[in-house]
């Protein structure tokens, strides 16, 4: 699934006016619905090209501002100094079909880079397997387009200490120990915090 919106860019040349100074909260741009007013839950990484320092933002999918006035399947931005952003557009044009209309949005993005690849952790809040999951799709570039593995990497579950429907698989990240080998965290209330192995290729539960 390719990435949709703006393609404009801010790539820096020998006339770039490399900021000195910024003031908090930074700007995040689009050139079709002006400035963005939130990023929750952000995710950034940085890509080396052609010796200049390219990072990525990766937001929850809430509406950029009123004038936008819908969800998003992960809002992307770009930047060539950490201060000025530009939006380039949604990581998804669509949910997959396991997720369905269930959610109009994606939350929480993770972006990892391993095996040669992107990958791109994220939680759908609901699907039509019954509650929220956590996905991943992988991409050559960190910009996309982004390729969904096309099943969730955690299915939703029930609170593991009562049995009650409807635990919060959210909020994931991964980390790698010295031997190697991936874990994916998730959880937050109703159930708390999880941890467990990753396969080798990322897309599932080791």
């Amino acid at each position: 699934m390719a990435h949709r919106g703006q393609t404009a860019s801010l790539d820096p040349s020998t006339n770039y006016r490399w900021p000195t100074t910024y003031t908090n909260p930074l700007t995040l741009n689009s050139t079709e619905y002006g400035p963005a007013v939130t990023c929750a839950d952000p995710a950034i990484i940085k890509e080396r090209k052609r010796g200049t320092d390219i990072w990525y933002l990766y937001c929850t999918g809430d509406e950029l501002n009123p004038t936008d006035g819908k969800g998003h399947l992960i809002t992307q931005y770009r930047s060539y100094d950490l201060i000025n952003w530009l939006y380039i557009g949604d990581a998804f044009t669509q949910t997959p079909a396991w997720v369905g209309n269930a959610t109009s949005s994606y939350w929480a993005p993770a972006v990892k880079y391993f095996n040669n690849q992107y990958y791109l952790y994220y939680v759908a809040p609901n699907s039509q397997l019954g509650g929220s999951a956590i996905v991943v799709a992988t991409s050559a570039t960190p910009a996309g387009p982004w390729t969904d593995s096309g099943t969730p990497v955690v299915a939703p579950e029930d609170n593991p200490y009562n049995g009650a429907a409807g635990r919060a698989v959210i909020d994931p990240d991964v980390v790698e120990d010295n031997s190697g080998q991936r874990y994916i965290s998730y959880g937050s209330y109703d159930g708390g915090i999880s941890i467990r192995k990753l396969s080798a290729d990322g897309l599932t539960l080791g």
